[in-house]
């Protein structure tokens, strides 16, 4: 499988991955003073990435997230959520910042179908953000006493539920339950071994029950949460712990049609695959750019995976098929 690396010259906080106009597509966001998102086409005859074209934002973005083809909704530095239109022409609507933190926007996620949007932020805090009204809708000032680093939209128990993962040590992985009056979480849990902080989140797109977590121990860690949905009980069963990386796991992502395979990425400049099943897991890795890989992105018709460093690089591995282990995409399955 093909690694490459393309230096890009620009500070990259996220990237997402789609087909547009035939061909594949990489959206950048920055962290640069005046605010603005990137698109790379792949794959070019000659380059790797080639810079399509950019766009105006009105402030710098620490994560984002795509609610449609042409729509994504950012956090940034400041703590403030914004919602962006656009078309082909490079025109663009935008609605104004909503200050729904105090401290930089660690994390952003989408509820399916709808408007609004979850963030956290490394001082702690988690707010709910109507995009249509403008407005903070839902707020935890205190999620966690100390940080936030990731945040995921789930669907346990057919619910508006939201998984937040803790920044420092001993931190806890919790849930919430965004229709309920509560400013408590439904249920909380440690990492069941070393008690190392969570860096990331990627729930299971088909199987809601089912969560992974990153630590700063370089864990990858496979969660069910069936036990919290069917008995209220704070506890989660550890489906599988694996060591993959030295120092911060990073970013985690889902195949988005085959959730059996996962890819992450961590501080030591690794990206890996890995397989999964009924609780064992293989891994392979793809390569190394010898810095810290912070976002990954999954590209479902092409499988390539592009990954953004702290170098000012795209790294991409293009038409993964399998794990050393010989399992392909489809013929495996998950755990019931």
């Amino acid at each position: 499988m093909p690694f490459d690396v393309a230096d890009l010259g620009v500070d990259v906080t996220d990237v997402a991955v789609a087909t547009v106009g035939g061909h594949v597509q990489v959206a950048a966001s920055s962290s640069d003073a005046e605010g603005k998102m990137y698109f790379y086409r792949l794959g070019g005859a000659e380059d790797l990435v080639s810079l399509e074209g950019d766009l105006e934002l009105q402030e710098p973005v620490t994560r984002f997230k795509h609610f449609s083809a042409n729509g994504f909704a950012t956090g940034g530095p400041r703590g403030t959520i914004c919602a962006y239109q656009y078309d082909g022409d490079g025109r663009i609507t935008a609605t104004d910042p909503v200050e729904a933190h105090d401290a930089a926007v660690t994390g952003i996620d989408l509820r399916p179908g709808g408007s609004t949007s979850v963030s956290v932020c490394d001082q702690g805090s988690l707010a709910a953000v109507d995009a249509a009204a403008q407005a903070v809708v839902r707020k935890y000032a205190n999620a966690d006493p100390v940080s936030l680093s990731s945040v995921a939209m789930s669907s346990l128990n057919d619910r508006d539920c939201v998984l937040t993962a803790g920044a420092a040590p001993r931190a806890q992985l919790k849930l919430w339950d965004l229709r309920s009056a509560s400013k408590v979480a439904a249920a909380n849990f440690r990492h069941p071994f070393s008690g190392a902080a969570y860096t990331t989140l990627s729930p299971n797109p088909t199987h809601p029950h089912q969560v992974l977590a990153g630590t700063t121990d370089g864990e990858v860690v496979w969660f069910d949460l069936r036990r919290v949905q069917e008995q209220g009980s704070g506890n989660a069963d550890v489906v599988a712990c694996l060591k993959a990386h030295e120092g911060d796991v990073l970013a985690l992502r889902h195949h988005p049609v085959a959730p059996q395979y996962f890819f992450s990425a961590g501080a030591d400049g690794a990206l890996l695959l890995i397989e999964g099943d009924k609780g064992n897991c293989y891994a392979e890795r793809l390569g190394n750019c010898g810095v810290g890989v912070h976002a990954l992105a999954v590209h479902t018709e092409s499988n390539s995976i592009v990954g953004a460093s702290r170098n000012e690089q795209l790294l991409v591995v293009q038409g993964v098929e399998q794990t050393a282990a010989g399992s392909r995409y489809y013929n495996m399955s998950m755990a019931e």
